[in-house]
């Protein structure tokens, strides 16, 4: 299973660097960071993980998004 999540993200550079700081607790978490996607238009980063367990991904996805920002989450399986 996989997880696209997208966030607003006015300075990439700071984003990253913060977002980059949390990699212990996303692989706590279960997700493994795929692909990183910004949009040049508006700045906004789309994120693509893979999951190991979706309620500690969604778990994750709670403390994420009050703390850091995170918008729009889906939970995506292979066809």
């Amino acid at each position: 299973m996989q997880l696209l999540l997208d966030y607003a993200a006015a300075d990439p550079a700071a984003w990253q660097q913060d977002f980059d700081a949390r990699a212990e607790m996303r692989a706590a978490a279960g997700l493994s960071l795929l692909q990183i996607w910004r949009d040049e238009a508006n700045g906004a980063v789309v994120c693509l993980f893979e999951l190991r367990d979706r309620s500690g991904a969604e778990e994750w996805l709670k403390v994420e998004g009050e703390l850091h920002g995170a918008g729009t989450a889906r939970f995506l399986k292979t066809l």
